[in-house]
Parts: C-alpha cells; structure tokens; sequence
C-alpha cells in the first residue's frame, strides 16, 4: 500500500514540475524565398558500363521540382562510338536530386564503321538518394530504339540504371 501511495504521488508530481515550452511562430520566413535554387550531379551507370557503354551523366537542377540531365559517352556495340543522351527530369517530391524521379529522355548514337546510327526515345521513374553529397540511384523504363542503316529496324527495350556519383545543391 505504501509502495502504490508512493506511485500516485510521483505520477501526480510530474505534471507540476514539467514547464510550458513557447508554441512555434506562425509567421512566414521569407528570406530564402526569393533566392534561386539549383543542384548539380554527376554520375556513371554502373549497368551501362557492364553492357559496354560508357556514360557521363551530368544533371542540373533549375529548381526543386525539374531539371534537364546530359550524357556524353562512348559505345562498344560490335562498333565503336560516339553517343550523346539528353533527359528532361522531373521532381514530384520537390527534393531535387533526392527522392523520386520521373524522366523523358533521348539519345543519339553514331557508329561509324559500320554507318549506323542508332537513335532512342523512352521514359524512365526511378529514385536516388543523396547523403552528405554521395549519389545513389536505381531507375526502371522502357525505350524505343530506331537504327538507321542498310537495314531499318524499330524495337522496344527495357532500361535499368544504377547510378553513382556525386550531388551538389
């Protein structure tokens, strides 16, 4: 008994001795409302570079919720050369290049001796994380694929990324 009339006592106690913290403000901070926003990445897809091409990806962000991304590389397909790829990203988390991310993109490729170009429209949604600048990404879509050369032909393929670089905002 004496041990319960200890408890409430306690239990009753606490209440009194806690303190009131101020309630938050409720005023709007403007100061970095009108300062621009931009993120810069830089990444090589790691699944690329297994498959034989090799891409620099650079992304820049003209504000949180969209950006463009170019991709300059070199592809090995039984041909050697040049390809550039452009993406137009777009943020619905408004977090930049952190979170997810949903992507138009476009590529082009030219391989000279065996005079083909290869040339590709797709989408893409993915997400990458970003910690302390480290760049970490996965993204899935599918692209349809146009070469131009003797013999034309059209097909669907399906694209998946794993990206590493580096982020800065």
């Amino acid at each position: 008994m004496r041990a319960a009339l200890l408890v409430l006592a306690m239990l009753l106690s606490i209440p009194a001795s806690a303190q009131d913290a101020d309630a938050p403000s409720l005023e709007t901070r403007g100061d970095d409302l009108g300062r621009p926003w931009w993120a810069l990445g830089a990444s090589a897809d790691a699944v690329a570079v297994a498959l034989g091409d090799y891409q620099l990806r650079i992304d820049v962000g003209f504000g949180r919720h969209h950006g463009l991304a170019v991709s300059p590389g070199w592809r090995r397909d039984g041909d050697n050369g040049p390809m550039l790829g452009l993406a137009y990203a777009v943020w619905p988390l408004g977090q930049g290049l952190h979170g997810l991310s949903i992507e138009a993109t476009g590529q082009v490729a030219w391989l000279p001796h065996t005079k083909r170009v290869d040339l590709s429209f797709g989408g893409e949604i993915g997400y990458r994380y970003v910690w302390k600048g480290l760049l970490l990404g996965v993204s899935a879509g599918v692209k349809r694929q146009f070469r131009f050369a003797n013999q034309r032909t059209r097909r669907f393929l399906p694209v998946v990324r794993l990206l590493l670089g580096w982020a800065w905002s």
